[in-house]
């Protein structure tokens, strides 16, 4: 499969709190990508258990937005190494 989720439509579809149009909308999308593609299905799934970590620790609130800060610190970490 070509065309693969963002980080961002991940990290929306497993910080999914509320039930509404548009969320099961994201959700349908997301399923049925990840149906098809094992690669984003397994992203979704480490970013599904780093979300529930941070749930479990109490801080749902900010999980989210923390899941956007590691994945760009790694992207980060992997130019660095990149760079000669």
């Amino acid at each position: 499969m070509t065309n693969h989720l963002t980080v961002e439509q991940i990290i929306e579809f497993v910080s999914i709190n509320e039930l509404n149009e548009e969320n099961i909308k994201k959700m349908t999308d997301v399923n049925t990508h990840v149906y098809r593609c094992d690669e984003c299905a397994e992203k979704v799934r480490a970013f599904q258990a780093i979300y529930d970590e941070f749930v479990r620790l109490g801080q749902k609130d900010e999980a989210g937005n923390e899941l956007a800060k590691l994945y760009e610190e790694r992207q980060n970490r992997m130019r660095n190494q990149i760079q000669f």
